[in-house]
């Protein structure tokens, strides 16, 4: 019995490593669905052909699993078990925790609370592209011997928690608007994974106080030499280490706050394109649409009209 369970694992693995993200023979499928985690496909998906999905949890017990996407959860009410990786925690609500297509991991009812938790699944495809989008390569994220969970403070929660009732309230969820809500959603996160990721207590002082005051809406229209000046770095010096620690230039981790707050400036406010896009420090207008258009693949005009 020992060696036909030997072999049987040694099967699990073989197609697993060989044959993930394929369908296997159901008998197959049977004997590696009672040894190895159970795994969920990209094809699972409301809409596959986005490479996002987006729900409301309500389930407190989720056996180990695995899938070949990754995923952003965020807790949203009360308290749970969560094992990533043979690693056990609390998480509580306001947590922000990232999971990698490698890693295995569930949650399990803590102390009978009633917990609930906001899901964001999304395909290698769409993390390349916001990589590629923010000029910068998140090897810290995609390190399994890392954890990555953070807690939010009450703006960004809230904030968080508002774009997911509105995804959660759309009608269509194969519209081009539920699209780019939900891009942008996954935009804010990565802003938050960044200005909290695993190396952060590396960051000398200055750089988190010039951090925080980028992501302030009063400093979004303060040029690289002006946010230069809180520092005690000549602009050169300044470029050359906030590259160093953050991982991407100031340029593009500054553009990204920008547009995810442009985003909330066409949502919920009345000013035309050309007052936001002076607003977030764009002297260019056609340069602020060019970016946008790269993320979100509309102009910020076609963007309020699908969220107005």
């Amino acid at each position: 019995m020992e060696f036909l369970a030997l072999s049987l694992k040694k099967l699990a693995f073989f197609f697993n490593n060989l044959f993930f993200g394929y369908c296997l023979d159901k008998r197959i499928q049977i004997i590696y669905n009672s040894i190895m985690p159970t795994i969920f496909f990209k094809e699972d998906f409301k809409h596959p052909e986005s490479g996002m999905d987006f729900h409301w949890c309500n389930q407190n017990n989720i056996p180990e699993h695995n899938h070949d996407y990754y995923e952003i959860i965020i807790i949203s009410k009360g308290s749970i078990y969560h094992k990533i990786n043979n690693q056990t925690s609390i998480v509580q609500q306001k947590e922000l925790i990232f999971v990698r297509p490698t890693d295995i991991h569930s949650f399990k009812t803590h102390k009978s609370i009633q917990s609930q938790h906001i899901n964001i699944a999304f395909t290698p495809i769409i993390f390349e592209q916001l990589q590629a989008f923010m000029n910068t390569k998140l090897d810290a994220l995609n390190d399994p011997n890392t954890i990555v969970c953070t807690s939010l403070n009450d703006d960004d929660y809230n904030y968080l928690i508002h774009q997911a009732n509105k995804l959660a309230w759309n009608p269509s969820q194969d519209n081009f608007g539920y699209n780019m809500l939900l891009k942008n959603m996954l935009l804010s996160c990565f802003i938050l994974l960044l200005q909290n990721n695993p190396h952060k207590k590396d960051w000398p002082h200055w750089l988190t106080d010039l951090t925080q005051k980028m992501h302030s809406p009063e400093y979004l229209s303060y040029s690289v030499k002006e946010l230069a000046s809180f520092t005690h770095y000549s602009q050169s010096m300044m470029l050359i280490y906030f590259k160093k620690y953050v991982g991407q230039t100031i340029v593009d981790y500054f553009n990204a706050i920008k547009l995810n707050y442009a985003c909330t400036l066409l949502e919920n406010t009345d000013f035309t394109t050309l007052q936001i896009s002076s607003m977030i420090g764009f002297n260019s207008l056609s340069y602020f649409n060019k970016l946008f258009k790269k993320f979100f693949c509309v102009t910020p005009r076609e963007y309020r009209r699908a969220h107005t």
